[in-house]
């Protein structure tokens, strides 16, 4: 019972430095409200997701793509919050990018990328989301 008068410290300390840490599910802004530009950087062993929360109905069109270095070859998936997907897998090798375009009016909410490795060797890539006024748009 010796260790008893040390406990309580031990506990508060913990919930001190556990108030102090960011909470994981703290509000991050969505993206896309207006133009910007991301670049997410990887490598690829077999499959990278990433997810991208955008910001409803804005007005910007999406241009999404991805460059690698040869020789490797990649797909890229797109997938919408509302589950619809579309699997980009047009430049076969020597071609080094996949691309995916999609105009205003974009539904707000989770969206993933998926950076697909179809070559049998890690492969070194830049996602890039870029946001744009929509031209079709009034």
């Amino acid at each position: 019972m010796r260790w008893k008068w040390f406990i309580p410290p031990l506990v508060g300390l913990g919930l001190l430095l556990a108030s102090a840490i960011p909470s994981a599910s703290a509000a991050v802004p969505c993206v896309g409200a207006g133009p910007e530009r991301i670049v997410k950087p990887g490598t690829v062993f077999t499959t990278d997701v990433h997810h991208v929360d955008i910001c409803p109905d804005s007005g910007m069109m999406l241009f999404a793509w991805t460059k690698w270095k040869l020789p490797g070859d990649l797909a890229m998936r797109v997938t919408r919050p509302d589950g619809r997907s579309q699997l980009v897998d047009y430049n076969n090798p020597p071609g080094n990018y996949e691309a995916y375009l999609d105009f205003g009016g974009l539904p707000g909410g989770d969206w993933t990328f998926e950076i697909i490795n179809k070559s049998v060797f890690p492969v070194t890539y830049n996602l890039r989301l870029n946001f744009s006024d929509d031209p079709t748009l009034p």
